[in-house]
């Protein structure tokens, strides 16, 4: 492989990687806000094993997906970060957010929720032509990378905020939603 091959195919993993972890990025934040340390860290390490093998899945089964599994996934993403959001503006249920993530159907259905995306960036990457090694391992890396970084920044800013955590993690929450809904279009 030459290589400015080379190249191209790892800027397109950092790409895809960007692309795919974005909303993690965006979500963890907002999680790292609301969840308490012990829960964050299962979901931290939740969320990047999602992602990693649901880009590795949707590699392996390439084109096999069709083109509409994209935009119901981003769709599925965007009603998770809402329901998210609300409980925690709301404070409901008596525990908040932080109750509710602990849970282990939460901390196990949010982040395959959150990782369909990922499925389908794994199949098109592959259906395109791109080797799906060195692609996959290093977008799964950038994606992981942004992860930690929400987890981290949603901690930091849980620690010096004003408001209270709860409210605060839910204002995050609200806007990874608004956001991700502006993607969709």
């Amino acid at each position: 492989m030459r290589v400015d091959d080379v190249a191209g195919t790892l800027a397109t993993a950092v790409a895809v990687g960007a692309a795919v972890g974005v909303d993690n990025l965006r979500a963890s934040a907002g999680l790292g806000l609301v969840s308490p340390v012990r829960a964050r860290r299962v979901l931290v390490v939740s969320l990047i094993l999602a992602d990693a093998i649901a880009l590795v899945i949707g590699a392996m089964i390439g084109v096999a997906l069709p083109p509409e599994v994209d935009s119901w996934a981003s769709m599925a993403g965007v009603v998770v970060l809402a329901i998210l959001a609300a409980i925690a503006l709301l404070g409901w249920p008596d525990d908040g957010p932080e109750g509710l993530i602990a849970r282990p159907g939460v901390a196990a259905g949010l982040p395959i929720l959150l990782s369909l995306d990922n499925l389908a960036a794994g199949a098109a990457v592959v259906a395109i032509g791109y080797p799906p090694v060195p692609t996959i391992p290093v977008a799964a890396g950038v994606a992981a990378a942004l992860c930690l970084a929400g987890f981290v920044l949603g901690a930091r800013l849980r620690a010096i905020a004003a408001l209270p955590a709860q409210r605060l993690g839910g204002a995050f929450l609200s806007i990874a939603a608004a956001l991700a809904i502006l993607d969709l279009r």
